[in-house]
C-alpha cells in the first residue's frame, strides 16, 4: 500500500541532529590534546602505540593512538586539525556515508599494513596515528578536486591558488622529505593510509565505455528520462494528496501501481478512477 511507504509515513517527523564521523574525530582529538596538556604528557604515554606495550596486552593503544598527534605543539595541532576538519567535511558533502566509509576502510587497511611494518622494525617506536586520518582525507580531497582551482589563505592572509593535483604532489614531497631526513619509519602508517585511500577511490570509479547511439536511441533516451521525471513528480503529488485527504482503497492501489510500473500499466477502469480523483481535486 502507498500509505505504508517510509517516505509517506515519515514526512512529518522532526529531523534529529547527528554528528558526522569527522566531527566526532575532531572532538576526540581536541579532548585528548587538552587532557594530555593538563597531565603533562601523561596521556601520550598511555595512548601512543608501540610494540613493547602492545605485547603486554595494552590493546586499547590500537584505537587511542589514532586521536594523538606526533608532536605536542599547539600551533601545529590546530593547523593539522583545521585541515583535517575542512577536507573531511568537504568529502562528507560530496559522497554518501556508505561510499565514504568504504573509502576509509581501504585507507585503514593500508594504515594497518604500514603499522605492522613499522612495529616490526622498532621495539620502542611510539606511533601517533592521527597522521593516518590526515593522509586519508588529504588524498580523498585531492582526488575529488583533482583539476579544480581553489584559493587557500596561508595564515589567513596570503592567498594561494592550488588544485587537487598540486595538493597530492605536496603530500608526496612531504613524505619524501621526511624519509630523506631519516624518519621514514614514522611515516609508514600514513603512507599506507594514503595509498589505501587512493586505491579504494580508484577501484570504485565507474569504467568508461564508448558507445555509439543508433539513430532512434536518442529519442528513446529522452523519453525514458522524461518518464522518470513524471514518476518523481507524481510521487510528490501523491504525498501531498495523502496529507490532505483520507485515501480510498481503490485509489490507493492505482497510485501504488503507477509508482511501481508506470502510468502506462493502468487498465481503462483504473484510468477512469484516476481521472475522477483529478476532477475532485
Amino acid at each position: 500500500m502507498l500509505a505504508d511507504r517510509d517516505y509517506i509515513k515519515n514526512r512529518n517527523l522532526p529531523n534529529r541532529k547527528s554528528y558526522s564521523l569527522v566531527q566526532w574525530t575532531t572532538f576526540l582529538c581536541v579532548a585528548c590534546f587538552i587532557v594530555d596538556a593538563l597531565m603533562g604528557g601523561g596521556l601520550r604515554r598511555t595512548f601512543l602505540l608501540n610494540r613493547e606495550d602492545l605485547l603486554k596486552g595494552e590493546l586499547w593503544r590500537l584505537f587511542t593512538s589514532f586521536f594523538m598527534t606526533q608532536g605536542n605543539n599547539p600551533l601545529s595541532f590546530v593547523f593539522d586539525l583545521f585541515i583535517f576538519y575542512f577536507m573531511g567535511r568537504d568529502l562528507e558533502s560530496i559522497y554518501n556515508p556508505q561510499t565514504l566509509k568504504s573509502y576509509y576502510k581501504f585507507g585503514l587497511l593500508g594504515a594497518v599494513v604500514g603499522i605492522l611494518i613499522a612495529l616490526s622494525l622498532s621495539l620502542r617506536l611510539d606511533l601517533a596515528l592521527f597522521s593516518c586520518l590526515m593522509s586519508m582525507v588529504w588524498v580523498g580531497f585531492g582526488i575529488s578536486h583533482f583539476a579544480r582551482k581553489m584559493t587557500f589563505q596561508i595564515f589567513f592572509v596570503i592567498p594561494v591558488v592550488v588544485t587537487g593535483k598540486i595538493l597530492l604532489l605536496l603530500m608526496l614531497g612531504y613524505f619524501s622529505y621526511i624519509a630523506f631526513v631519516g624518519h621514514w619509519i614514522l611515516i609508514l602508517p600514513a603512507c599506507g593510509a594514503a595509498l589505501g585511500m587512493f586505491l579504494g577511490m580508484e577501484k570504485s570509479k565507474p569504467k568508461k565505455t564508448v558507445k555509439t547511439l543508433k539513430k532512434n536511441e536518442p529519442h528513446k533516451l529522452k523519453k525514458s528520462i522524461r518518464k522518470n521525471e513524471l514518476q518523481e513528480g507524481f510521487q510528490v503529488h501523491s504525498s501531498e494528496y495523502l496529507a490532505k485527504n483520507s485515501m480510498d482503497p481503490e485509489v490507493d492501489e492505482v497510485l501504488d501501481k503507477i509508482l511501481e510500473s508506470g502510468i502506462d500499466s493502468l487498465t481503462p477502469k483504473e484510468r477512469e478512477t484516476l481521472e475522477s480523483v483529478n476532477k475532485d481535486n
